[in-house]
């Protein structure tokens, strides 16, 4: 067995660009996921999302294994009722992660410690204008007063990733309307890597910008979590495994 991650954050945030994935790694993914996760995924339409489906369930495989001191095979994930996926007990010590994903772009969040949710869209989104009065709330919208098109689009653009984060954290994802929530909302180009953007009740919040065009967001269940945030390409997860069902 190998030894367990030793991260020092509370929360690790690593994405992989889909554009420069080597084709001799999927063979080797395919070997990370189950037979009833395979079929599923043969089953998608398109070549390009069967390829995004694969690294992402196999990619979240490799990256709980690493942490748990498994094989990716050994990694027991289930569902609860609302759909959202968990690590069955007792592969401990993860507490949570999740999954999200836009254009090229594929971004896991893995905590030892804490509740997560993440999000991540690609700018300029073509329906964004329509749901500007799903997105912002009757609050925010006042806040946002006689602010023009292009201001309006890139605060919903920002409430957007940042709500759904929220609310994939707690467990409703869309079922609840993104309008219900309020946040303090800035206009502002989108900044460094990762910034601290704000609370909402007990959830920490805090932006992403792992690559022109994208933005994401990151809710965590603490006041103050130690947040690791970088890239990774899928034959540094392989490597990490090696020698463990791949």
């Amino acid at each position: 067995m190998k030894k367990r991650s030793t991260s020092e954050a509370d929360v690790r945030v690593l994405w992989c660009d889909l554009r420069v994935l080597p084709p001799e790694t999927l063979g080797r993914l395919q070997r990370c996921v189950t037979r009833t996760e395979a079929a599923r995924i043969n089953r998608l339409r398109s070549q390009q999302t069967r390829v995004r489906a694969l690294v992402s369930r196999g990619g979240l495989r490799l990256l709980l294994a690493s942490s748990i001191g498994a094989g990716p095979l050994d990694v027991r994930l289930r569902t609860d009722r609302a759909g959202r996926p968990f690590l069955e007990e007792p592969n401990g010590p993860i507490a949570d992660f999740n999954v999200t994903h836009s254009g090229d772009l594929l971004v896991w969040a893995v905590s030892d410690r804490f509740r997560v949710g993440i999000d991540i869209e690609r700018w300029p989104q073509a329906q964004l204008d329509s749901l500007v009065p799903l997105i912002l709330s009757s609050r925010e919208l006042s806040d946002a007063g006689d602010a023009n098109d292009d201001v309006l689009r890139l605060l919903a653009w920002r409430a957007w990733v940042r709500k759904e984060a929220v609310l994939k954290a707690v467990g409703t994802g869309l079922r609840q309307s993104p309008s219900e929530l309020s946040l303090a909302l800035d206009s502002g180009s989108p900044g460094p890597l990762l910034r601290r953007v704000g609370v909402l009740h007990e959830w920490t919040l805090f932006e992403l910008h792992p690559a022109a065009m994208y933005l994401g967001a990151l809710a965590v269940s603490a006041p103050n979590p130690v947040v690791e945030c970088r890239a990774i390409d899928v034959v540094e997860l392989l490597r990490g495994s090696s020698g463990n069902n791949t």
